[in-house]
């Protein structure tokens, strides 16, 4: 217990934390809504630990002495920063006030330039349906232009299957006449199968009179 009173290490950090209480009470003047019931928790807080801390029977007197002198001072200029931030506290609320008109004002205003914007776009509105009524004529002539393309279209097709059809036609004279020399080429064999049956005939008549 005796090391961490002698350290110089912590003695050092005590000093730093004195700095910094200064350094916060003077940074409190400025701040406009600090809350007065958090400064005293914290602060009276961070007093009672170096108060049981300095309290120990292992420090000097005079230094102990010293350290409660600061502490005290540092004590005051918190009641003063209280006492300010109450003020500053008043006087946010007068311009939070003064700001509640102001933005009165500007919903006034605001109030206004809708009613100018609603009478434009009523006027819009006539100029939308207009333009609504235009377009639909258009789209009507672009149906029938689309009627009349089918029908072309369809007009295109009729003609193929006409030519088809007329093809097909060609193809089964053709297939007629195929056929028709197919039959003769048929009848053609036949009277040369008859014409050597004949040759064979003869033949065989030649060799018995022999």
């Amino acid at each position: 217990m005796k090391e961490i009173y002698t350290s110089n290490h912590m003695w050092t950090l005590f000093e730093y934390f004195l700095l910094d209480m200064a350094f916060v009470s003077c940074c409190l003047l400025y701040m406009a809504f600090v809350s007065c019931r958090l400064i005293e928790v914290a602060f009276v807080s961070c007093c009672l630990l170096d108060t049981a801390f300095v309290s120990c029977c292992l420090l000097d007197t005079a230094f102990v002495s010293c350290l409660l002198l600061d502490m005290a001072f540092v004590s005051c200029r918190l009641i003063d920063v209280a006492l300010v931030s109450c003020c500053l506290l008043d006087m946010a609320f007068v311009s939070c006030c003064l700001l509640d008109m102001a933005f009165v004002s500007c919903l006034l205003l605001d109030m206004a330039f809708v009613s100018c914007c609603l009478i434009d776009v009523a006027l819009v509105s006539c100029c939308l349906l207009d333009m609504a009524f235009v377009s639909c004529l258009l789209l009507d002539m672009a149906f029938v232009s689309c009627r009349l393309l089918d029908m072309a279209f369809v007009s295109c097709c009729l003609l193929e299957m006409a030519f088809v059809s007329c093809c097909l036609i060609d193809v089964a004279l053709v297939s007629c006449c195929l056929l028709d020399m197919a039959f003769v080429s048929c009848r053609l064999l036949d009277m040369a199968f008859v014409s050597f049956c004949l040759l064979d005939t003869a033949f065989v008549s030649c060799c018995l009179l022999d």
